[in-house]
């Protein structure tokens, strides 16, 4: 149990989501599937929730929204750079 008077580097902890495969934290990153189904992204091991840019898995690219990959179809512009996606994925 974590006592609610944490705070600082102390509250951190808690509030991390790592990627774990076979009981041991990866220092990966990459697009990775979760139990729910969802794709997630990410960046050395750790989630990254407030990411939103273009990531590439197995030579294809994807358009990631707050860390999740979106499904959105039409044109992005990720850094000042347009996109055209089509169900998520990058043409």
């Amino acid at each position: 149990e974590i006592p609610l008077r944490l705070v600082g580097s102390e509250m951190c902890i808690r509030d991390r989501y790592y990627y774990v495969y076979k009981g041991r934290k990866k220092n990966s990153t990459k697009l990775v599937k979760h139990t729910d189904g969802k794709w997630w992204y990410v960046k050395k091991g750790v989630w990254q929730p407030k990411y939103k840019g273009i990531v590439k898995k197995s030579g294809k690219k994807y358009y990631v929204v707050k860390g999740k990959k979106s499904n959105k179809t039409g044109y992005v512009t990720v850094k000042g750079k347009r996109y055209r996606v089509v169900k998520g994925k990058v043409q």
